[in-house]
């Protein structure tokens, strides 16, 4: 019955992860199209959705898998710090630890960005048109300028088609030619 409990507990974090993720996709695809207004009264509107997708899916599901988490392994049996005593996995404890990593990135990052923000739609606000420091403060080291940067130094930095490194061991083979 533990065992079935367990398994439940495993889906229900799956689930919260997906939600987790379907937020935060959603949050990044409307400051995305933020970024791309035409207008202030657009932008506002497409602001207030990506808002919503942060207030209704990114948070709260955030704790949620935490909870999913830490029940679903407790429950099949694992401890956080049971490789101390030989007890377990060190898994645990490292997705604990890389969970809990991104707390100052919150403090130190995007509540600042936060707050640039709040002054730039603030001053666009008072002049009646979307300006240049309201789209900088929405595009400024955004997700997907992120993920973009991330790809860009993967590609640069990865051997190539029959690159020495890529092609160890496999010599005479037609990728390595």
């Amino acid at each position: 019955m533990l065992h079935m409990i367990g398994l439940v507990a495993v889906v229900l974090h799956v689930l919260s992860v997906f939600w987790l993720v379907a937020g935060i996709v959603g949050r990044d695809a409307c400051w995305w199209h933020a970024a791309r207004a035409a207008d202030l009264p657009a932008l506002r509107t497409i602001a207030a959705l990506a808002s919503s997708f942060d207030r209704r899916a990114v948070q709260p599901s955030t704790f949620v898998v935490l909870v999913t988490g830490l029940a679903a392994a407790g429950l099949r049996g694992l401890r956080i710090f049971g490789f101390l005593r030989g007890e377990g996995p060190v898994w645990p404890f490292a997705a604990l630890l890389i969970y809990l990593s991104i707390i100052p990135v919150i403090v130190f990052v995007f509540l600042p960005r936060g707050r640039v923000y709040r002054v730039a739609l603030a001053e666009a606000e008072s002049l009646g048109q979307v300006t240049s420091a309201l789209r900088a403060a929405i595009t400024a080291g955004s997700a997907i300028d992120d993920r973009e940067a991330v790809l860009r130094t993967r590609l640069r930095f990865s051997p190539g088609p029959g690159s020495p490194a890529r092609c160890r061991g496999r010599a005479g083979s037609g990728a390595c030619r």
